[in-house]
């Protein structure tokens, strides 16, 4: 703001700003219009009082002719043009206005001001414009509070600009002593030592004009003010009206003051504020260029009003330059200081220059320094064009930190480099760059530590910048190392760019041998670019370059990229990744995720090439399951629990349903998407590998399910209902019916050696099914009973079919017979009972099928059969083998309770998880001993899939879980056994 010492003399009888209304005479005229132009809406009111005309927006216009004849107008609303017709003549016209100050804190009342301004002899004829001046009453008095920075010397001022008018002035006092002076002053200066300011405080003042002054001795009138040395610190009039508290602060800035202190903000809009008050902040580089041009001072401080600001890199650079410049040695102060403090008065950046001796040539040496201490966040550019040299782009920083903040964000604009050898004050965890231009920055380093006695092992990721999302820019380093001569200590220079994470395996510089990344993880598969890794609970995926084995002068810096900020992994030749812990690094289920390389020999040659892949679950939660009501608070249950891997104990219970209803089986798919079944609806819960378990969908049946199992690679839903076995095609939406035919003549002699000349009728039931595309193996019991008899022989088989995926909705699925197992008692046990075995459970896992099943019959301990067994059968082509046997018991019961690592089963009856290598079963029954001490079993068996398929390991977890058999044992005379 101009300085307004022309406009001192006649301020208070004109206001500056308002409105101009001139006359045209017309003496011939009866009547005429007059306009009243009340404009310039942001005109001050009282100098840092906070109001402005704009807030007067009711206006009386009152005109009072010679023969005291009035006419009175009013007019609501911010107009700039006020309209009035009045008979001609020769007027008073008065304009007045009112505004109510808010509610003060404290609840009273705001004080009412009142504008007024009057105009005598207005000549109006057809056309009139006015001039009229409006202001505060100035009749009465008013009050003052000022705050001023730190001082304990000399006087404050207020000089009326109205000659004749009362002056005030008061001595800055260490503390208030109104009370002790019979003389007190209608104006006080108090020092307030806590937060660094002297307080200006004036009550009853005399209203006008005045310019505030800080001086070294108190001034008398104005008379005297060209003999006074006085510090200016406003541009502007204060102006004391009736009944208003004027309030503002500034600084005291003057031609002798080594003290200066701005006001500061990262706006760039140009404004034309001075910068020494509060409300007249000024870009924060526009200060630091006056400090350049203006060499009187010694300490200067800038206040910010935002917590980082954005320093122009050239305007340091050439202030630095000017504090040490050798017109300033004149001085016999040994130092220059320039801080810049944010809004919570944390001390942010200090520039420095401190004498630095005297040489030989009696020419004062300097040495500048430049601190960053409590910005965690640090924003440079290069704007000034003036020699905005590469040179002039680097910012040298002398010290990071204080005892407990760090850098930790920096962001960079046109090529700015920071130079330091001050890593301490750098976050070593993760130190987050934004680059403005990514490009630049493949040639020019962003960031350089030099003379360091060893690399700062520090992780450095880029802001989620559209650029650098798009193309998968990572961070790289290079480094030098120097000797000292004189010590013998190595030195290091580290230089940081911003360098591509290519798609293709080729190497930026054809120095570095190209190299690739590659997982170790098994069954990955790889589509497009992209590999797709199934995850188990023990899966580690190690990424191995080619060539592994690389001179130690090579680095490896390994960072996760994608919809992500990228985050600095490890940097070494060979990485170990917990695939489960990539929920860690905020990466989502079946989100991409891409691992970039960056290589270098350490000379400024590089390479690198990203991995991209998907995670996927290969293994599932277990699955406990109750098909035996109980009693709970709310009634019978039927449920379906979860319990996370390896994570089962003897306490286990379903405690967290999934699936509350009866639940009749339930299956898992090749994605560890879990089917229950219900009545006649399969609910299908998709698995997410970082949250778990959600309903998805239903599908009904038009009958009760008995039996239902997922095809492992195509998601197709197969199910048993009323003997009939159907398929439901996801794709197509559809349910198909599969009619399955059974060779009977083929394998009869096989399954029951019939007699010749006897006449045989033959029927089969499906009892079980599992899939895996284009297999279909179904357990069915095949019948024999001569022609007419009730009573028959039943032999028990697995068969095998192959199927055919529909293309278009409207074709039929038709299984072709390839072959068949039988699971008859002497495959599967030692001896030749003739209890039938029953398939419980069938799933296809690791290129072969496993089949539970069991023998449970009889209801007294002398005839009891209950034991079963887990049956690999190998597939080739149609021929089905049974290659193991495992967990058969020699006895037809247990005799005892069976050990936690016993290779032994009760009967297995369930498939409770996906488990690659593993297989987790449901294992339920009794044990009785010689001396007829018994006990009922649940228990939950882990089977360690070995290499050699006839000495597999187990594991079992006895759980506090009823499985769905209704076991009892009743000891009442002799001891009776139930397993029906």
């Amino acid at each position: 703001m101009k300085k307004l010492s022309v406009l001192i003399l006649v301020a208070a009888a004109l206001f500056a700003g308002c409105n101009n209304l001139t006359v045209e005479k017309n003496k011939d005229s009866k009547s005429g219009n007059v306009t009243i132009n009340i404009a310039n809406q942001s005109r001050t009111i009282s100098p840092m009082s906070g109001y402005s005309l704009s807030d007067f927006t009711n206006w009386t216009i009152t005109f009072e002719d010679q023969s005291g004849l009035i006419n009175k107008f009013s007019e609501e609303g911010k107009k700039e043009n006020l309209v009035f017709t009045v008979p001609a003549g020769i007027y008073t016209v008065t304009a007045e206005s009112s505004y109510t100050l808010p509610e003060t804190a404290d609840g009273n009342a705001g004080t009412k001001l009142i504008l007024t301004g009057t105009k005598t002899d207005v000549e109006i004829g057809d056309y009139a414009e006015v001039n009229i001046s409006v202001g505060l009453s100035k009749e009465s008095t008013g009050d003052f509070y000022y705050t001023l920075p730190y001082s304990q010397d000399g006087f404050v001022t207020l000089l009326n600009m109205d000659a004749g008018g009362k002056n005030y002035s008061a001595e800055i006092q260490s503390e208030d002593t109104t009370e002790e002076t019979t003389d007190e002053s209608a104006l006080k200066a108090v020092v307030d030592a806590d937060n660094k300011q002297v307080l200006v405080t004036g009550t009853g003042l005399e209203s006008g004009f005045y310019k505030l002054y800080v001086t070294d001795t108190k001034i008398i009138d104005a008379e005297n003010t060209d003999a006074v040395i006085y510090y200016d610190i406003g541009d502007f009039l204060v102006e004391i009206a009736d009944g208003l508290e004027t309030t503002g602060s500034a600084s005291s800035v003057s031609e002798s003051q080594i003290q200066v202190v701005y006001y500061a903000t990262n706006d760039t809009t140009a404004t034309g504020n001075n910068g020494k008050f509060p409300f007249a902040r000024k870009n924060v580089n526009d200060i630091l260029k006056l400090l350049i041009t203006n060499k009187k001072w010694q300490n200067a401080t800038i206040y910010m009003d935002t917590e980082v600001p954005e320093l122009d890199v050239v305007v340091i650079n050439q202030l630095r330059n000017a504090m040490i410049a050798g017109d300033r040695s004149e001085s016999l102060d040994s130092s220059y200081s320039a801080e810049i403090i944010d809004q919570s008065s944390n001390f942010l950046i200090g520039i420095y220059a401190k004498r630095k001796g005297e040489s030989n040539d009696s020419q004062v040496t300097w040495t500048s320094t430049l601190s960053v201490q409590n910005a965690s966040k640090l924003s440079l550019k290069a704007d000034s064009t003036d020699e905005a040299t590469d040179v002039n782009k680097k910012l040298v920083i002398d010290s990071f930190g204080s005892e407990d903040v760090y850098v930790e964000s920096i962001s960079l604009k046109n090529g700015v480099t920071i130079v330091t050898s001050a890593a301490d004050g750098i976050s070593p965890e993760q130190l987050t760059v934004n680059l403005d231009d990514y490009n630049t920055y493949e040639k020019t380093p962003f960031l350089e530590f030099t003379g360091v006695s060893e690399p700062p092992a520090m992780g450095i990721v880029f802001a989620n910048e559209a650029e650098g999302e798009d193309t998968g820019y990572v961070a790289a380093q290079k480094t030098e190392s120097t000797t000292d001569e004189l010590t013998g200590e190595q030195r290091y220079t580290i230089s940081w760019y911003a360098r591509v994470a290519y798609s293709e395996n080729t190497p930026d510089d054809t120095s570095i041998p190209a190299f690739s990344i590659k997982t170790s993880a098994e069954n990955t598969t790889t589509n497009e670019d992209i590999t797709t890794i199934p995850v188990a609970a023990d899966t580690k995926i190690v990424f191995k370059t080619e060539p592994e084995e690389l001179d130690e002068s090579y680095v490896f810096a390994w960072y996760f990229i994608g919809s992500q900020d990228n985050t600095l992994v490890d940097i070494n030749q060979v990485y170990t990744f917990d695939p489960t812990t990539a929920e860690n690094f905020g990466f989502t289920d079946g989100e991409t995720i891409t691992l970039a390389c960056v290589v270098s020999n350490g000379e400024g040659n590089w390479g690198s090439a990203k991995f991209p892949f998907v995670l996927t679950a290969s293994q599932s939660p277990i699955i406990l399951y109750n098909n035996k009501a109980y009693d709970t608070v709310d009634g019978p249950k039927f449920t379906l629990g979860l319990a996370a891997f390896d994570e089962i104990t003897a306490e286990q219970s379903i405690s967290s349903f999934l699936h509350e209803g009866e639940t009749t089986d339930f299956c898992f798919d090749g994605n560890c998407n879990l089917y229950a079944v219900t009545g006649s609806s399969i609910v299908k819960y998709a698995y997410s590998l970082f949250s778990g378990y959600s309903s998805d969908s239903s599908l009904d049946a038009k009958s009760v399910i008995n039996a239902v199992n997922c095809d492992t690679t195509n998601e197709y839903i197969f199910y048993l209902s009323g003997g009939t076995i159907y398929v439901y095609v996801p794709s197509f939406k559809k349910t198909y019916q599969l009619d399955v035919s059974v060779p009977v003549d083929e394998i009869k002699g096989e399954l029951f050696s019939p007699e010749d000349g006897v006449e045989y009728e033959y029927s089969t039931s499906i009892t079980n099914i599992a899939a895996s595309y284009p297999a279909l193996y179904i357990a069915m019991n095949v019948t024999q009973k001569v022609t007419g008899a009730t009573v028959g022989t039943t032999a028990q088989i697995i068969a095998r079919y192959t199927y055919s995926a529909p293309e278009e909705s409207d074709e039929s699925i038709i299984p072709t017979w390839n072959g068949y197992l039988a699971a008859g008692a002497s495959e599967v046990f030692s001896d030749k009972s003739t209890v039938a075995v029953t398939v419980n459970d069938m799933m296809v896992q690791d290129s072969a099928l496993y089949v539970l099943v069991s023998q449970q019959a009889g209801r007294s301990s002398s005839s009891v059969t209950h034991r079963g067994a887990l049956l690999t059968i190998t597939d080739n082509n149609g021929s089905l083998d049974l290659t193991s046997t495992y967990g058969a018991n020699d006895d037809n019961y247990a005799t005892g309770a069976l050990d936690a690592h016993a290779k032994t089963f009760y009967a297995p009856q369930k498939f409770l998880a996906v488990m690659p290598k593993k297989l987790v079963i449901a294992d339920e029954g009794f044990w009785i001993d010689e001396s007829n001490n018994y006990g009922v079993i649940n228990r939950v068996v882990t089977v360690d899939l070995a290499e050699d398929v006839k000495d597999y390991s187990s594991e079992a977890v006895n759980v506090n879980v009823s499985f769905d058999l209704n076991i009892s044992i009743t000891a009442c005379g002799s001891l009776y056994v139930d397993v029906e």
